[in-house]
């Protein structure tokens, strides 16, 4: 068949722009993501202070691996996916979402991610991004995430740059909401466990300045009121005087580190709510702070009626 030269021409744009987009046989990889791929990812508002190790794998549908080889060969096609599976990894690197992240060998991980790409083609261009999430500490999974995309109806209208930046970004909102679900879950559970602790514990046992959370800071707390009516009685009956002694330096150095992290939790919330406005993490520092000041008001008494025990026995 004869294309007369206006239409081979037009027939040849088409496809220099397929080409350009899709055709990556004697391109290198960096290349690739460099002028089609990557993006600089938008800083993650929440930061993880966890190790995660990131496993990134990209596949293709055989429809679209079957119209990607009308452009390009094997090789090509191979390192189109290496490009997509590293600018995937670099989002999650370089968002800032946790404080370690790593892709093989290296510190002991707190999750492992394992991310897989699909690229499909049943009428436009689509992606799917699927992100198993497993807690490394127990070996169980801890969620499991997907979204999908249309990438355009064609070769010029082709936009994965975009299209991928959007879907990761969803993504790591999605894997956010849930961290932080099961990391207040499990903070309740340990705060559960740390209560019952905290009522066999003694008064000594109980004298402690920093926290984790604020459940654990409150539990501490309620088990001083307990531990004040008690056991105090008892410790200033029975306690010999260089062991009341003892106990007044040790309250007295809580206090002063009890002062310390007050002042710490407050600077740390006001430094946040400038910064990111992350409302549950200014509202556990300013839990904090309150509860150091609610223990600081616990300890006067105890701390008095432990001198005056003293002095009592010195005249």
């Amino acid at each position: 068949m004869n294309i007369p030269k206006p239409g081979a021409l037009c027939l040849s744009a088409v496809f220099a722009g397929a080409a350009l987009l899709l055709s990556t046989g004697c391109v290198s990889t960096d290349t690739i993501k460099r002028e089609i791929l990557e993006y600089q990812p938008a800083r993650s508002p929440v930061q993880f202070d966890a190790c995660a190790v990131v496993e990134v794998t990209d596949t293709m549908t055989p429809e679209m691996r079957s119209f990607k080889h009308l452009f390009d060969t094997d090789q090509g096609l191979a390192n189109w996916q290496q490009a997509m599976a590293e600018t995937i990894y670099s989002d999650i690197s370089n968002s800032g979402l946790f404080t370690q992240v790593h892709a093989g060998n290296g510190p002991r991980p707190d999750y492992r991610i394992v991310i897989r790409s699909e690229e499909s083609k049943p009428s436009d261009f689509r992606l799917r991004v699927t992100m198993n999430t497993t807690d490394c500490a127990s070996g169980q999974p801890l969620s499991v995430l997907s979204r999908e995309i249309s990438l355009g109806q064609g070769a010029f209208s082709y936009h994965p740059r975009g299209g991928l930046q959007k879907i990761m970004t969803d993504l790591k909102a999605d894997l956010t909401t849930e961290l932080q679900e099961k990391i207040s879950q499990r903070k309740q559970q340990t705060a559960l466990a740390q209560a019952e602790a905290f009522q066999k514990a003694t008064l000594a046992d109980l004298l402690v300045g920093a926290e984790k959370t604020v459940a654990l800071a409150r539990e501490r707390n309620r088990a001083l009121v307990a531990a004040k009516t008690q056991q105090l009685p008892d410790i200033l009956r029975n306690w010999k005087t260089d062991e009341l002694t003892t106990l007044v330096v040790k309250i007295e150095q809580a206090i002063l580190d009890l002062n310390h992290e007050c002042e710490v939790a407050k600077d740390k919330a006001q430094q946040v709510t400038a910064t990111n406005d992350d409302a549950r993490q200014i509202d556990e520092l300013r839990g904090l702070a309150i509860s150091y000041r609610e223990r600081i008001e616990l300890l006067k008494p105890i701390l008095t009626a432990v001198k005056e025990e003293i002095a009592n026995r010195g005249r």
